[in-house]
């Protein structure tokens, strides 16, 4: 049996020792444990979970544009001391399934009533609230620009929400270098959970950099083996790396069938054998989101530069006399802000924030191409459509292809018509394509 000490992987450790006590946990922690099929059935997406591309499960569809649970498709999971959590209805309908069945086998024998936390399971996490994480991004964005246009003394040009956007949004662009800004960038990062997906439930809190834990309380747990055996029944995967989350598999028949049943009370158009009509059903592009989104960046992040620089010493030069007056900066109202940010000027900002988001090099009359094509797709239908114009451009591929395939999808689309793919009839902006 391992030995729970042998795994001292955690974040505070130096690189070298991470990565030593990283491998050492994946390629020795289940060495001695007697493996049931569930950690080989579905082994390639097994591995892609377990080898960083998690994040893209649920995360993207067939076209590598993120994706959202549909918000009516959530459902809560009730634990027994009235905590709750969110996943998609068919997630929770299949662990309230396995829960049941597993508490059975306890209750019959066929596992131990004294096994930490595989005796009386409890849901720790579900479909995780981003807007904490999204609030404090802007907090701190925000932050470290004012105190580099106040350090440069540039502060006393930003006396307006208009002055403000054109340093701003420079600053922004550049930051995209090491984190990202709009909402359906975020979706697909590092930054993200994989629970945002839906289809994940986490059955314990320990954290995900220890790996002592995951062998003390899950791999040499007693009921370990059963708790596979069952989760596996039910139609979920469990993540080595990750032994106490159970990941809904959408390949699994048993999953499927739960699928149908949930979905009856909901839609008719569902192909539960498809996993692309599973998407297409329960999931969403966040197009509009992303853009309401950045609008409310843009105005939140204005608030808290008002609110920490209110005034401005202004100096003016007349007659040969130096005179000094305060200007108070105002936080705008919504229709100030929305005059500012007409449409025109926030496509504008949106593709080129999204442009130096997938890093693909467009710039001068291309960039401003496309900028323009957006802003035609928007006169001629609607704004939903220039934001599927602007997504299908500005695909995150160093995120999805690496950093070489994203120089070759950019040499693919660089005279790609995609004003002719927004304008296809086969797009509805209630489904996904």
């Amino acid at each position: 049996m391992p030995n729970p000490k042998d795994f001292k992987g955690k974040n505070n450790l130096s690189a070298k020792a991470i990565f030593d006590s990283r491998k050492n946990y994946n390629d020795f922690a289940y060495s001695a444990v007697d493996l049931p099929s569930a950690f080989s059935a579905d082994e390639e997406l097994m591995s892609l979970i377990d080898n960083g591309e998690a994040i893209l499960y649920g995360m993207v569809d067939k076209d590598f544009l993120p994706i959202q649970p549909k918000k009516e498709f959530l459902s809560s999971y009730r634990n027994q001391d009235g905590s709750t959590v969110f996943a998609l209805n068919f997630v929770v309908a299949a662990f309230n399934n396995f829960a049941k069945a597993y508490k059975l086998g306890i209750a019959s024998g066929k596992a131990s009533n004294v096994a930490g936390d595989l005796t009386n399971l409890k849901v720790s996490k579900g479909r995780p609230d981003t807007s904490p994480f999204l609030k404090k991004q802007i907090d701190d964005l925000s932050r470290e620009f004012g105190t580099a246009v106040d350090t440069s003394g540039e502060i006393k040009n930003i006396l307006t929400f208009r002055d403000f956007l054109d340093y701003y949004t420079n600053f922004l662009y550049e930051k995209t270098a090491s984190t990202t800004i709009t909402y359906s960038a975020f979706i697909p990062s590092s930054n993200n959970d994989l629970n945002f997906n839906g289809l994940c439930m986490d059955i314990s809190d320990i954290p995900y950099s220890k790996d002592e834990g995951k062998v003390e309380n899950f791999i040499n747990n007693k009921n370990f083996r059963y708790y596979l055996d069952t989760a596996k029944s039910f139609g979920f995967l469990i993540s080595k790396k990750h032994p106490f989350k159970l990941i809904a598999n959408l390949n699994s028949p048993q999953m499927r069938d739960t699928i149908c049943v949930c979905s009856e009370e909901y839609t008719n158009n569902l192909d539960a054998d498809s996993v692309d009509s599973i998407l297409d059903n329960y999931y969403e592009h966040p197009f509009q989101d992303d853009y309401n989104y950045l609008f409310n960046f843009l105005q939140l992040s204005y608030s808290n530069f008002v609110n920490r620089f209110p005034r401005q010493l202004i100096a003016s030069v007349k007659d040969g006399c130096i005179t000094k007056k305060q200007v108070f900066r105002k936080i705008p109202t919504l229709s100030e802000v929305e005059k500012v940010l007409a449409d025109d000027l926030m496509l504008n900002f949106y593709i080129k924030i999204k442009n130096a988001e997938a890093r693909l090099g467009f710039s001068g009359s291309t960039l401003q191409s496309i900028v323009n094509t957006a802003i035609d797709i928007k006169n001629e239908k609607d704004l939903h459509s220039a934001l599927v114009y602007a997504n299908l451009k500005f695909k995150m591929t160093s995120q999805i292809y690496g950093s070489s395939g994203a120089k070759d999808y950019q040499n693919k689309i660089r005279d790609a018509d995609m004003k002719d793919v927004v304008r296809n009839s086969r797009f509805n902006r209630h489904k996904l394509f």
